[in-house]
């Protein structure tokens, strides 16, 4: 089975998508598939494209982990406004339309990541040249969430975003979803569509082959035998509140001075909240740049403590994010707001972390001096976590159910 995936977001960039869709590639091709991707040149969270697909139109083909990588070209300028993220997306939409047509042969299945929804445009035109069968595999619900957020108001243009993602829906073979929410959503508009729910889980074998290699993480986390250091990985965005943590860390710092947060990471509001601790002279908040994915064994060796803040939204009850993952199997708790989906598997079941209220000072507060009180409770439910997700989010046993999934419908 000749298979393309098709992606804005792939490495080295570093995020969610990027890890799922490469273990999903070499997974594939290990149960016997033949896996291309076509993506756009790396410039993600920084929107900067980096140094060596600068002034090119596309690339020649790259082979990483034995996979081979097509990447066209992408509007990045660094920018991060809704204009420019619009070029930004449709710039790749186009590329990518073109490159795929004329560069790329013939496949069996085409699977197209979500979001960007607009790159669905250049799926299902690639799935009638090509002949194949289209899986669009969703990650996050556009345009319900940019409208739930904010990000777009002008009723127009929602509209308009509406009718794409049902054009979309409706043009796919199959639909695979990464939560139950999503899935539940897509399904009221598409009862009859063959559907698979394909969780965010934990490369297990990825990590293993890493254990022993050198590493180095390009800053110091800093703490004493005494110290508590909560740590967050991952985008500085408008859903994670972060903000509202950075003023609870404040209020914490005339409390205990041994507590410490970390924050990893890129994105659009970064700055702003760098400028916030510096002008508030925030001193038990360090933040730092995105990382190797390789280089999270060295941040959860020097953690105690993963932070999964997000803001109350309903849009938002059904996200599990893929850092839980990560950090758990590192035997980390999590220290979260979410609610629904996330709340029941990680909290109630799994009993692997703290759930506190996002819009309350006072009980995030509590809840971390309480940790502070209590280091054999955040060692216990850590590795409750650690081997729950062993048993019930194995990334291959996940692929493997996806790729018997395709190949059998």
């Amino acid at each position: 089975m000749k298979i393309l995936i098709l992606t804005q977001y792939y490495p080295p960039e570093t995020g969610a998508p990027q890890n799922r869709l490469s273990s999903l590639a070499t997974n594939m091709k290990s149960l016997g598939a033949s896996v291309e991707i076509l993506t756009a040149f790396p410039n993600y969270p920084s929107l900067i494209k980096h140094e060596k697909y600068r002034h090119r139109l596309r690339s020649n083909i790259e082979n990483i982990d034995g996979i081979n990588v097509h990447r066209t070209y992408i509007y990045a300028n660094g920018k991060s406004g809704f204009i420019y993220r619009l070029v930004n997306y449709f710039s790749f939409v186009f590329s990518s339309l073109i490159y795929g047509i004329f560069k790329t042969g013939r496949y069996d299945i085409i699977i197209c990541e979500s979001p960007p929804l607009f790159l669905g445009i250049t799926s299902i035109i690639l799935k009638k040249i090509k002949n194949a069968k289209l899986v669009l595999n969703i990650s996050d619900l556009w345009p319900l969430s940019i409208e739930r957020l904010g990000v777009v108001k002008n009723r127009f243009l929602l509209n308009i975003a509406y009718r794409l993602e049902k054009f979309i829906y409706k043009r796919s073979d199959y639909i695979s979803a990464q939560t139950d929410g999503i899935k539940r959503y897509i399904e009221n508009i598409f009862p009859n569509k063959k559907f698979l729910l394909f969780r965010n889980g934990i490369d297990v074998n990825f990590f293993r082959r890493i254990e022993n290699q050198n590493m180095r993480l390009p800053f110091d986390i800093d703490r004493d035998a005494n110290d508590l250091v909560i740590t967050y990985t991952g985008n500085f965005g408008y859903a994670q509140g972060l903000e509202r943590i950075v003023s609870v860390a404040k209020k914490i710092e005339s409390i205990n001075k041994n507590i410490k947060f970390v924050l990893i990471g890129d994105g659009p509001l970064k700055d702003e909240i760098s400028i916030l601790v510096q002008e508030k002279k925030i001193s038990n908040v360090a933040i730092h740049g995105s990382i190797d994915r390789k280089c999270l064994k060295l941040v959860w060796e020097k953690s105690d403590i993963a932070l999964i803040p997000i803001i109350k939204n309903e849009l938002f009850k059904g996200a599990i994010p893929s850092k839980i993952f990560e950090a758990l199997y590192y035997k980390k708790p999590i220290l979260t707001s979410l609610q629904g989906e996330a709340y029941d598997i990680f909290i109630s079941r799994a009993n692997c972390g703290i759930w506190f209220d996002m819009d309350s000072d006072t009980d995030i507060i509590n809840k971390i001096l309480n940790l502070y009180m209590n280091y054999n409770k955040i060692q216990t439910l850590g590795k409750n976590g650690h081997d729950f997700i062993i048993k019930n989010f194995n990334r291959t046993d996940l692929i493997k159910e996806f790729y018997n999934f395709i190949n059998s419908n």
